[in-house]
């Protein structure tokens, strides 16, 4: 069993302006990535595709597991 898969998030919006596209899309892709990072769950590379009714964040060869965390007793 892999242990990687690709991952696509897909938000269905209302119309949105042209101006606003690249901007909500820039942010999602970065919170997105700051979060996977900050649990240590690696992935190859990230990008986005947008429509006005369409903000997509593609991710390639997420890892499906995070890494073992250690206590400390």
């Amino acid at each position: 069993m892999s242990t990687k898969a690709d991952f696509i998030l897909e938000i269905g919006t209302e119309e949105l302006p042209a101006s606003a596209i690249l901007p909500a899309s820039q942010f999602i892709i970065e919170e997105l990535n700051k979060k996977l990072k900050s649990q240590g769950i690696s992935f190859k590379k990230s990008e986005f595709y947008a429509t006005p009714r369409r903000l997509i964040i593609h991710i390639e060869e997420l890892n499906l597991q995070s890494p073992p965390k250690k206590k400390i007793i």
